[in-house]
């Protein structure tokens, strides 16, 4: 089984072509594909596209996609789903929304290692709690007496000051 692979991606590597079908190649993956994954059958001319490429690879300015294989009368299981990476933590946005084991079985288990177990235990999420901010209020500060109301202790403190009481003003 000794197949070309005929996707490739750009890479972030410079480097000065010498080939003038290199040169062309690499200015039309730059126009059409900017870093995303592309085929050779994609570009127009591909005999010229495949004398190009191997240039660009052996310069590390494309990484090509090996091709996978599997085992002949084996069954494959593939499970893609997209997660969002939020602050607030990971969110699972398409895919399957359960993963049912029992229709599965292996030759593997991990009952054995408790440090997998803990790590799977936790989960996807990141629950973090929130700091609360601190006002940068410096005279007057808020208090809350046995009667649960707001009182302000700057003119509380004014008012003891002058003899006065905030309550016997009439």
């Amino acid at each position: 089984m000794d197949s070309k692979t005929t996707i490739y991606r750009k890479t972030d590597e410079n480097y000065q072509l010498k080939m003038k079908a290199s040169r062309v190649l690499f200015s039309d993956i730059d126009k059409k594909f900017a870093n995303m994954p592309f085929t050779l059958r994609t570009l127009d001319n591909e005999q010229k596209a495949r004398m190009g490429v191997v240039e660009c690879v052996k310069h590390k300015l494309l990484e090509p996609y090996s091709i996978l294989y599997d085992k002949d009368n084996e069954l494959i299981a593939q499970f893609k789903f997209t997660v969002l990476l939020m602050p607030s933590g990971s969110h699972k946005i398409t895919g399957l929304s359960t993963f049912d084991p029992s229709i599965c079985e292996s030759e593997y288990s991990i009952d054995k290692d408790e440090s997998l177990k803990s790590i799977l235990a936790k989960g996807l999420t990141n629950k973090t709690a929130k700091k609360k901010k601190k006002s940068k209020s410096s005279s007057t500060t808020a208090t809350t007496n046995d009667a649960g109301d707001s009182s302000n202790v700057a003119a509380a403190a004014t008012s003891e000051k002058d003899g006065s009481s905030s309550n016997n003003n009439k």
